[in-house]
């Protein structure tokens, strides 16, 4: 989007200098009884470019501004429902402290961390679903559903629900830092877009 600020500015630069050019031209004519027809012509001609430009340039900017404003509302959108998939994130992580070696998940802990874990799931799906809805080339989800399969794989997989060995609660803390890596790899790249 830099080249249409570009052009718009390298617009307005032209028709400044005819302007200026206009100026000087008008400034330089002697006004005799007699009228020359190619400075006329040569005038009208000018005050003609200068107008389409002047519109050419209001044009370009226009549609610059109107495009920048709605690219600029789904970034924003994309961003808010990545901040959904961190927040669920942080959830599952808080769910996640139950799983130590020291004793078996309570029922209950057991139903949080399967609710938090499927609300992690959710939100990935939102956020696939904006970006369905919003396309942009370079984005995928595709590392950051393969992180959230690894992560599901180390909460719900043996030795749930528990005891859990330290090799265990290793991979799941691995798990939430490729997670966590990839989220914001994705949510820089949408900020950048």
């Amino acid at each position: 989007m830099r080249w249409v600020r570009w052009l718009a500015g390298a617009a307005f630069l032209v028709c400044l200098a005819l302007s200026v050019w206009l100026g000087l031209s008008v400034q330089s004519l002697k006004f005799n009884r007699e009228i020359d027809p190619g400075a006329v012509l040569a005038a009208i001609a000018t005050v003609f470019s200068t107008a389409t430009t002047l519109v050419l340039v209001y044009w370009v900017n226009y549609l610059f501004v109107t495009q920048s404003a709605s690219r600029k509302a789904e970034t924003e959108i994309l961003l808010d429902v990545a901040r959904d998939v961190k927040k669920a994130l942080a959830e599952l992580r808080a769910s996640a402290e139950f799983c130590r070696t020291s004793h078996k998940l309570t029922p209950g802990e057991q139903q949080r961390l399967l609710e938090t874990e499927r609300e992690l799931s959710n939100s990935v799906l939102s956020l696939d679903m904006a970006l369905q809805l919003c396309p942009e080339p370079g984005i995928t989800l595709e590392k950051l559903k393969d992180a959230r399969g690894a992560l599901k794989d180390a909460l719900e997989d043996s030795p749930f629900p528990g005891p859990y060995d330290s090799a265990s609660t290793r991979l799941i803390r691995s798990a939430f830092r490729q997670f966590a890596n990839e989220l914001i790899a994705m949510m820089l790249l949408i900020a950048r877009r």
